[in-house]
């Protein structure tokens, strides 16, 4: 019998046990979860997706198991959830937890973890992020990520931007990566670099853009009190930077409100030559028909104070208000369809040759295995035959992205530790003012976005 099928027959029976010893009585309804951010139909991979989901029920025919297109959002997850309105697992990132854990709306599943074998295999340097301060687990990681450079090679080729061998010149600066931009934009006609301006998106690639000044966004004291630090020359010139890019050498779009959706639809359009994302980006060749040759990335830039890239990465959270029986349903639902395997059998290899073999057909991005460099599970048994069957099936040239996975180059930095998505909020308005208003003044919209990040969101900290 295979491994996976005999984890799941042993965890439906610890279900099944746990189900009748708990609060003394047995309980004849049957175990009830719902999977949040599953995709509707008409999105990529929702076929995929379908098939998973079924067989998942038809393993499980004694849990009642519905999916949900509920996804996390910043600006009413808190009413959805006073209004008991979370699914029993959903998507987020790992700059929201504080804020949720703290709220009381996420179940520290670190019993749950050891339970069902996962923490074995989780990346410690990883779990650090979601572990709380005495021990509480908030979530289960599914990726981290860095930062990284995206190229259009067929628009830096029109610009003479390649080396001998086809590969693309990464630009090693800030500096370099403006005349680069102003020289694709005077030899193509298309923008040098896009960056998004909404939705907390363009606060999230300035920050980058601005730790590589030597920006430091806040501190603080002995006391626990935080502090808005961003009022510095170091971020005056790291604005002047992106200000510079518009109006000195006329390189970005003249499109200035971009979500990372219009990011992604720009780039993958060819209406820019680079922008700022970790890979692999599958809008581009999945909506916007770009061809997967023409992709490249590369390390982040270096600023005056160093290279940085930023890290994060997403978790699923648990509901506070969900049983430990629940919690262990919804994580079969990862262990057996997510990839979360101890052991690397071939029953998972067929899965994963399936998953590829739907991703290929769907026209979607396959990395290579270098692209495990910051994976959520190690120590796996059989973890090389995976590789392997990643390599044959990866549709890129490695040439394309082996700069971006060379992370010793590059500084790795986390998002600032609170508040992080309302800091974005701010900082989205100083990309917006300095794309559209050739007559902005820096010095005030600092000061103003300072200020405003103290009183509105630092000085509510508790």
């Amino acid at each position: 019998m295979k491994a996976k099928k005999l984890l799941s027959i042993a965890l439906a029976s610890m279900l099944a046990i746990a189900s009748l010893t708990g609060c003394g009585e047995k309980k004849d309804d049957k175990i009830s979860i719902t999977i949040g951010n599953a995709p509707v139909e008409g999105q990529s991979g929702y076929d995929n997706y379908m098939k998973r989901i079924n067989e998942f029920k038809a393993d499980h025919q004694d849990w009642n198991v519905e999916s949900s297109s509920f996804t996390y959002d910043v600006k009413n997850f808190m009413v959805k959830a006073a209004a008991n309105q979370l699914p029993t697992t959903w998507s987020t990132f790992f700059t929201e937890i504080k804020t949720i854990s703290e709220a009381g709306y996420c179940a520290d599943i670190s019993k749950n973890l050891k339970e069902t074998g996962l923490d074995k295999i989780l990346n410690p340097e990883i779990m650090k992020v979601v572990t709380g301060g005495n021990g509480e687990i908030w979530g289960l990681p599914t990726d981290a990520y860095a930062q990284g450079l995206h190229i259009n090679k067929r628009l830096f080729k029109e610009a003479g931007l390649v080396n001998a061998d086809g590969t693309v010149k990464a630009p090693q600066t800030y500096d370099e990566l403006a005349e680069y931009a102003k020289t694709i934009k005077e030899k193509t006609g298309v923008a040098g670099f896009a960056i998004p301006s909404t939705s907390n998106c363009g606060g999230w690639h300035l920050m980058n853009i601005a730790w590589s000044y030597g920006t430091e966004f806040m501190k603080q004291d002995s006391n626990g009190k935080w502090t808005a630090t961003f009022d510095s020359d170091e971020f005056k010139t790291a604005v002047k930077w992106l200000y510079d890019l518009k109006w000195k050498y006329n390189a970005v779009p003249e499109d200035a409100a971009l979500d990372q959706a219009g990011l992604f639809k720009t780039f993958g359009s060819g209406q820019a030559a680079m922008m700022i994302a970790n890979p692999p980006i599958n809008d581009l060749t999945t909506k916007y028909d770009m061809q997967i040759e023409d992709i490249a990335c590369v390390s982040m830039p270096a600023g005056p104070k160093g290279r940085y890239a930023q890290t994060g990465g997403n978790l699923i959270m648990f509901n506070a208000n969900a049983s430990d029986e629940e919690i262990n349903a919804a994580l079969a639902w990862y262990i057996e369809q997510g990839g979360f395997d101890s052991k690397i059998t071939d029953e998972s290899l067929k899965k994963s040759e399936e998953n590829y073999n739907a991703q290929l057909e769907a026209g979607r991005i396959i990395l290579p295995s270098s692209s495990a460099a910051m994976q959520v599970c190690i120590n796996r048994e059989g973890e090389e035959k995976l590789k392997a069957l990643q390599d044959q099936y990866s549709n890129v040239d490695a040439k394309d992205y082996n700069d971006y996975f060379d992370f010793g180059k590059v500084q790795l930095k986390a998002e600032e530790p609170v508040c992080c998505q309302e800091l974005y909020a701010v900082l989205d308005n100083i990309v917006q003012e300095v794309l559209v208003n050739k007559d902005a003044d820096i010095d005030a919209l600092v000061k103003t976005a300072a200020s405003d990040f103290q009183k509105n969101s630092l000085d509510n900290i508790k």
